[in-house]
């Protein structure tokens, strides 16, 4: 559930590299806006790696970083916590995982809304460096899968695409509604529920005029509830 730490809009541009080297351009910067985050997977276990971190693109440059300085300039919150938290649960729980990889024709975000619904990741127990070495030890089969399963050579672009729905499901869990974006900037634009709905949502409902006196009937309880009550609408239509 989203908590009152959790920041209302979220811009974010998603950088995975299995290089010890992440390149961030001047077009990711100007998507993202002042206001946005690169979110970028750090792997070296002296990082304490696997793990995301959140760097405001303000203090970013057109430039290729190492990972230790993305770590330097992350800046730790509640939300890094939560994405953490979530994505690692999914990369720990490997039946969850595997079954991005049966066989199927939707796409990359279609098959993970699939999963969710097939076999939800676990919430994992471990912490500290039993989570870091568990987590560690997934990622790699993790990506040992999706190079056995993609094309030659296009495993890292594929793991990226599988990483940012993760995201983009985590971000759901914890009470966003996200307008992915996968093949412009920012990647992940997110709104949290409680403000969509009285923003949108509310708004919709009063320039609602049905004429069915069931759906008169339906409007008349919606424009009764609160925000929680409503977020959960929203969560069910989103």
């Amino acid at each position: 559930m989203s908590t009152p730490e959790l920041p209302d809009e979220i811009r974010l541009e998603v950088k995975t590299s299995r290089l010890g080297t992440i390149p961030i351009g001047e077009r990711d910067l100007v998507g993202v806006g002042p206001t946005g985050h690169v979110i970028a997977l750090l792997n070296d276990r002296k990082l304490y790696g696997p793990r995301w971190v959140l760097v405001r693109a303000t203090g970013l440059q057109s430039r290729t970083y190492s990972e230790a300085q993305l770590a330097e300039l992350a800046e730790a919150s509640e939300l890094d916590a939560q994405l953490n938290q979530g994505w690692s649960d999914w990369i720990l729980d490997r039946e969850a995982w595997s079954r991005l990889f049966e066989s199927g024709t939707t796409g990359v975000a279609e098959r993970v809304v699939w999963c969710r619904g097939e076999h939800p990741p676990r919430a994992h127990q471990f912490t500290g460096a039993m989570r870091e070495i568990k987590l560690d030890a997934a990622l790699q089969e993790f990506r040992t899968r999706i190079d056995a399963t993609v094309p030659g050579g296009t495993g890292a672009q594929i793991e990226g695409q599988i990483h940012q729905a993760l995201l983009g499901d985590v971000l759901q869990q914890i009470g966003y509604a996200i307008t992915p974006n996968p093949i412009g900037v920012p990647d992940i634009v997110a709104k949290r529920l409680s403000e969509l709905a009285r923003g949108e949502l509310a708004e919709r409902l009063a320039r609602w005029e049905p004429e069915a006196k069931a759906l008169l009937a339906v409007r008349c309880c919606l424009l009764a509830l609160d925000d929680g009550q409503l977020r959960e609408v929203v969560r069910l239509l989103t």
